[in-house]
């Protein structure tokens, strides 16, 4: 029975249901009214927080266990058993967390995602498909997998590329991957790549193509585009569609991209329509500050901070 102030004479009724503040109506009134790139990093994922996670949780007799309350409760099957999972892990709890708040986020401010392209690594992937599953559309739009949006190359001279799962494993998996997508980088494409990409000008070149590609398919309709990849890849697609000159110059830059874009961390682009009066009138895309809050948690923002190279 809920507890009534009025029990004490005061004559207030005090149930839960009214003693809560109300949410600012100005959070439903923020919707887009221009299209819109949201630029999203994975969430946290295992290799990450727990860089041996793979060796010991699948030490008995390689069945998956768990040997720390942050890892996911469930993995998706694929061939190659646990060694597949090197350098392509799964998000963990607080990852699936973050992606699943982020998505909240977006119903609260009416937005929706009319395409998705996301980078093929599992946590990318995972952290598309957990935003998607919060905003309640009615149609809720398939992941096109675009492994030109993989991150740089040359963080892997020294191991190996991931052994990406295939579309009918993450269809399996129970993922709404576009299986009819084809992509303007193929995974064959990505791996005839791996000791071509000697400088981040390569790296930036790669996914700046992908980025061209995404700005044409957002001008040939309305609506609004969801991206998920990796830091670095984030910050090239943010320059490239913005059209900034700076760039990152060294590999040391692209490892630092990982501390300016935090483990869920979103940038919204917003395109501007030009003035009628100019020449040769041409829209171009801004940074759209506040579009989307950060999370902190244990005093630890995911608040992005581009990085000037000029």
């Amino acid at each position: 029975m809920p507890w009534k102030e009025k029990k004490m004479g005061l004559g207030v009724d005090m149930t839960p249901r009214t003693a809560f503040m109300p949410l600012s109506s100005r959070i439903y009134e923020e919707h887009a009214k221009a299209k819109r790139i949201y630029l999203v990093r994975n969430g946290e994922c295992c290799d990450r927080l727990m860089p041996c996670w793979r060796m010991r949780a699948f030490a008995d007799h390689n069945t998956y266990r768990l040997i720390d309350l942050n890892q996911p409760m469930r993995i998706p099957k694929r061939s190659g058993g646990p060694d597949a999972f090197l350098n392509d892990s799964p998000l963990t709890q607080v990852g699936s967390f973050s992606a699943h708040l982020l998505g909240r986020a977006m119903l609260m401010r009416k937005f929706t995602i009319d395409n998705v392209f996301c980078s093929p690594a599992l946590r990318c992937i995972q952290t598309a498909e957990y935003i998607l599953s919060m905003m309640q559309q009615k149609i809720s739009p398939k992941i096109r997998v675009e492994p030109g949006l993989f991150e740089p190359l040359m963080f892997y001279w020294q191991d190996q590329l991931p052994s990406f799962m295939s579309t009918r494993e993450l269809l399996n998996a129970g993922f709404n991957v576009d299986g009819e997508y084809q992509p303007v980088i193929s995974v064959t494409d990505l791996k005839e790549r791996l000791f071509k990409e000697k400088h981040p000008d390569d790296s930036f070149h790669r996914i700046a193509t992908v980025a061209d590609s995404i700005v044409e398919c957002s001008n040939k309709g309305p609506g609004a585009i969801l991206v998920v990849t990796h830091a670095p890849s984030v910050d090239i697609l943010f320059r490239q569609i913005t059209n900034r000159t700076d760039q990152p110059r060294t590999i040391g830059d692209l490892y630092r991209m990982g501390v300016m874009y935090p483990f869920g961390s979103s940038i919204v682009l917003e395109q501007e329509q030009p003035a009628p009066t100019q020449e040769n009138p041409k829209s171009t895309w801004v940074h759209k500050l506040g579009a989307l809050p950060p999370l902190t948690c244990s005093h630890v923002s995911n608040a992005v901070e581009v990085p000037d190279f000029s």
